[in-house]
């Protein structure tokens, strides 16, 4: 039996075979899913920049009757040139081997080959490239500490690898002895390198705590963002930006990211939130973010001393930012609530707002002022103090 294009010895091998194929594209559906919900914010590239065209050779009379050369040279090989774009989240792409378009060969009559067009990459906001080099023997990769490029900027942008140039046609040889050379040269190969990209997101206001403190629920109620709640630790897995409306006249808007919850020993690879701890190093604020009520088990002091902790082993710069804490799950136990929120009132260096953020209850209008008042004090350029009502009074005295 003959069917698609296949011999079967029978019915039954046929349908033996759809029950094959049927289960392996399942799997490789699933296989897709699952590379889909992963977050990527490292990647390797290898780039190859475009080659030059070949000279050209040829010839041609003049009016004399004359036989000259008028091979002309090559175009230059195309750029690859990484772009921070707003529409890139994460660092996914279709190929490790980028190549850059070959320039155009040289043709005759004295027509020059044409530059061919640059190869964009787009990277998301945040993006730090660094050099790779290869050892020759092990061929293991070694990631430089140099910085090549931080793409911080929409449509900043970085030439990673520069194209090849043209070779030069017979017509560029000609000279007054020699009117009819009979060689060109090829074009120059383009630029090799593998670089190392890694994201950092920038954020103004970055959210620490433990797993199922509330730290995606206190997102989902700020700003639009949806990351998923639920009612188990690790509900992130990767990290999540919203932007937050200032409540002041000129609708200020500021982003908070929310990474995985952190643990104690993360310094030392324990968990998910010190993989994504890089995320928040560019933050301008630190919310930390306690279970107030106790409901897991824990001390929110404690949990206070271990987050600190963690973040020094991580980067000292990160300790000296300045800092709010959010007493979370106002809603539950009122009364151990209230013992541990005037313990953390007498410890905590930074201030405190108290709140749920499953309900939206308690200070988290004042939350939003206070992280908006460090903003403006830290970055006063980003972050202007729009005061309208002495602008407006100060007008009225001088008329």
């Amino acid at each position: 039996i003959r069917r698609h294009g296949r011999f079967f010895g029978s019915d039954a091998e046929f349908m033996e075979s759809v029950k094959d194929s049927s289960s392996s594209s399942s799997n490789v559906k699933k296989k897709v899913f699952k590379e889909k919900s992963k977050f990527y914010d490292r990647a390797f590239m290898l780039l190859t920049a475009g080659p030059g065209g070949n000279g050209h050779k040829s010839f041609t009379t003049d009016r004399q009757g004359n036989k000259l050369a008028d091979g002309e040279r090559g175009g230059s090989g195309g750029n690859i040139i990484f772009m921070a774009s707003s529409r890139k989240e994460m660092l996914r792409f279709d190929s490790y081997h980028v190549k850059g378009n070959a320039g155009e060969n040289g043709s005759s009559r004295s027509k020059r080959g044409k530059q061919a067009a640059d190869t964009i990459i787009d990277v998301p906001i945040g993006t730090i490239i660094r050099n790779v080099e290869r050892c020759p023997m092990t061929r293991t990769r070694n990631i430089s500490e140099e910085i090549l490029a931080d793409l911080d900027e929409t449509n900043s942008t970085y030439i990673a690898a520069i194209g090849g140039k043209g070779g030069f046609g017979n017509a560029s040889f000609r000279r007054g002895f020699r009117r009819r050379p009979h060689f060109s040269t090829s074009g120059e190969p383009g630029e090799t390198k593998e670089v190392f990209m890694e994201l950092k997101s920038l954020a103004d206001v970055g959210l620490v705590g433990f797993p199922n403190a509330g730290k995606s629920s206190l997102l989902r109620q700020i700003s639009r963002a949806r990351p998923k709640v639920g009612h188990w630790a690790f509900t992130t897995l990767q990290p999540h930006i919203g932007y937050v409306e200032a409540n002041d006249t000129a609708m200020t808007q500021f982003t908070v990211a929310d990474i995985p919850g952190l643990l104690e020993g993360a310094s030392e690879g324990r968990g998910l939130g010190h993989h994504f701890l890089r995320h928040i190093e560019r933050t301008k604020v630190l919310l930390f973010v306690l279970d107030g009520s106790g409901s897991e088990g824990r001390d929110p002091l404690d949990d206070f001393a271990i987050l600190t902790d963690e973040l020094q082993r991580y980067s000292k710069k990160l300790t000296k930012a300045p800092a709010l804490v959010f007493l979370n799950k106002q809603d539950l136990s009122p009364e151990d609530f209230e013992k541990h929120s005037e313990r953390i009132r007498e410890f905590c260096p930074y201030d405190v707002v108290c709140g749920s953020a499953k309900d939206g209850s308690g200070d988290i209008d004042m939350m939003i002022e206070k992280l908006h008042g460090i903003l403006k004090q830290t970055d006063p350029e980003q972050f202007p103090d729009y005061n309208y009502h002495t602008s407006s009074s100060k007008k009225s005295t001088v008329s």
